[in-house]
């Protein structure tokens, strides 16, 4: 008799990582798709392949590093990566919060006013958060929520946050 001791909804990398971790003999993972590994999922079509997702991770971190390379046979490439985001004809370094400099200066404003606007209305306070858009809100302020972090949720996983 098989025993189950822990049920992980999805079978995407994040999902095999804790199965993995906590043991895959002890789990079963449940996954909505015919595949598992999430977005690392390609199709062959007329003889293309198409990748559903990036297959990359921007780990800096050795032990995961070397997960990946055990798990492949060590059959990866690395390269320089500079992530930016593309905003209303401006390129912006990632993250956004971290390099409001390059905004123009009236949205630069708003960005630190909501910012520390949403610090004030919560010091001392343990937040009440019902979703991902209220958790951006809480730890960024409501303009970087809403003018960066929910317009690339709905654009990249095409769902509200």
């Amino acid at each position: 008799m098989v025993v189950i001791e822990n049920l992980i909804l999805g079978g995407g990398i994040s999902g095999v990582s804790a199965s993995y971790h906590i043991g895959h003999d002890t789990c079963a993972i449940l996954e909505k798709e015919s595949f598992s590994l999430g977005i690392l999922e390609s199709r062959t079509i007329n003889g293309y392949t198409w990748d559903q997702g990036p297959h990359v991770s921007f780990t800096k971190h050795d032990y995961v590093k070397s997960l990946f390379a055990e798990n492949i046979d060590g059959q990866y490439l690395e390269h320089s990566v500079t992530p930016v985001n593309y905003y209303k004809g401006l390129w912006i370094d990632h993250p956004v919060q971290s390099n409001l400099y390059q905004l123009p200066e009236d949205l630069r404003e708003r960005c630190v006013a909501s910012f520390l606007e949403r610090r004030s209305q919560s010091e001392g306070l343990q937040p009440s958060l019902n979703d991902y858009h209220e958790w951006c809100s809480y730890s960024l302020g409501e303009e970087i929520a809403s003018e960066f972090i929910a317009a690339y949720t709905r654009k990249y996983w095409t769902v509200e946050p």
